[in-house]
């Protein structure tokens, strides 16, 4: 059987470890609350009411019914240029007289458009924008240089894809 002071003892230790449980559950919060006024400042704070809107138009993939026209092997038109296989976030390219992997272009949005649907990409070395605009009649991409807008002055036929390879 315990003793009374035995007892005592028990309970002092058990009010001290709660003392330090209650000051080491104060000092985290208090150190959370700094470090959430540190983030939140004015330079990386952004209020919900202020955040861009995405427009439900673009996606960052192809959808799959583009997707399923579009899969697989096309080359550039011009007689330098690469063959590409067309992936479900991506554009491999190959460099067509060695028929090595010369780099993949991201695909970062598609969107339906009055002449087809716009596909945007960039180039993985210069981060420079470019698109296709896919011509379903021709069964063609038209390629877009220098921005994600299919505009008469930044069009290339020469780059342009059509269905295979050479």
């Amino acid at each position: 059987m315990k003793r009374k002071w035995e007892r005592k003892l028990k309970s002092k230790q058990h009010k001290n470890l709660s003392k330090i449980t209650k000051t080491f559950l104060f000092r985290t919060m208090a150190f959370l609350f700094a470090f959430y006024l540190l983030n939140t400042s004015d330079a990386g704070f952004v209020p919900k009411s202020e955040m861009p809107v995405v427009q439900a138009a673009s996606q960052k993939a192809i959808p799959l019914k583009l997707y399923k026209k579009i899969k697989g092997r096309w080359s550039d038109n011009s007689s330098g240029g690469y063959n590409r296989i067309i992936k479900k976030n991506c554009i491999k390219v190959y460099d067509r007289s060695t028929g090595k992997l010369a780099y993949k272009s991201k695909i970062y949005g598609c969107k339906k458009t009055d002449n087809g649907y716009l596909i945007k990409c960039k180039y993985p070395h210069n981060n420079t924008k470019y698109c296709y605009v896919y011509n379903e009649q021709n069964d063609c991409l038209d390629y877009y240089f220098d921005s994600w807008e299919a505009r008469g002055d930044n069009y290339s036929g020469s780059s342009s894809l059509s269905r295979g390879w050479w």
